[in-house]
């Protein structure tokens, strides 16, 4: 991760210089870093010391943001789904965003074989923004549905997640192309500007 060692760099400096908002911000990234890294230890240790300033700021939904990240980050792949729950459940009541924690909730109780509440809260998941929390809702509703022998709602539900990917890689494409246009922008604005340049130089 080439961010690691920038996000360190701010963490150092935001112990010199005593400030904890921004020591709870760098270490919550530090956590984000190290878990894709697989660096799970590392990642917990940070994430664990961020929900702490957070606690103690009195910052209840910055609090409820690293549960969430917690019990997606480092519970889930752990299958510690006891803790994805508690983390979850605790993040739910102050969180603005509760799709992550119903999605981690979700994922929590389908592998626990308790249907009826991985139903309920996918069936919230697939209500997010984020065409990667609606992707995985669906994708396990559509594993649920099979189950239950219900396979119109989880054709419906492939269905859906065929859609929300389609999405996203069309999103992605639009942003390469967006990237490349600016930068066949730029590098036409510093074209001309040599012309004008080459042409005073005359």
């Amino acid at each position: 991760d080439e961010a690691q060692p920038l996000i360190a760099d701010a963490t150092v400096l935001a112990r010199e210089l005593n400030d904890s908002t921004l020591l709870m911000l760098t270490l919550r990234d530090n956590g984000r870093s190290a878990s894709s890294l697989e660096q799970i230890e590392d990642a917990k240790s940070f994430y664990g010391e961020a929900l702490k300033i957070a606690k103690q700021l009195g910052d209840n939904a910055f609090a409820a943001i690293i549960l969430a990240e917690m019990a997606r980050d480092i519970y889930l792949p752990a299958e510690d789904y006891d803790n994805v729950i508690a983390a979850s459940t605790e993040a739910l009541a102050a969180t603005e965003r509760p799709d992550i924690c119903h999605l981690n909730l979700g994922l929590a109780y389908y592998y626990l074989e308790q249907d009826s509440l991985a139903f309920l809260h996918l069936g919230n998941a697939v209500q997010s923004e984020q065409q990667g929390i609606r992707m995985s809702a669906y994708q396990c509703l559509c594993n649920l549905y099979q189950i239950a022998g219900d396979y119109q709602k989880a054709l419906e539900c492939h269905e859906q997640f065929n859609e929300n990917m389609m999405q996203a890689e069309q999103d992605h494409r639009a942003e390469q192309v967006q990237r490349i246009k600016a930068e066949y922008d730029l590098q036409s604005q510093k074209n001309a500007l040599r012309a004008q340049q080459k042409l005073k130089s005359l």
